[in-house]
């Protein structure tokens, strides 16, 4: 009985920590991307960067 609570919190947790793990990682994906775009646009002089300082 006890074995089966354990289980079932434990799966509970595994759940959990897969669920915040793949948003998390989806975050940093689209943060990278974000950058990527920002970048390009600085490159092909699309921002003016003297206004950022």
């Amino acid at each position: 009985m006890a074995e089966t609570f354990i289980g079932a919190v434990l799966e509970g947790i595994v759940s959990k920590v897969i669920s915040v793990t793949a948003e998390l990682t989806k975050l940093a994906w689209g943060f990278k991307e974000e950058l990527t775009k920002l970048r390009d646009c600085q490159d092909h002089g699309k921002i003016n960067t003297d206004l950022l300082y």
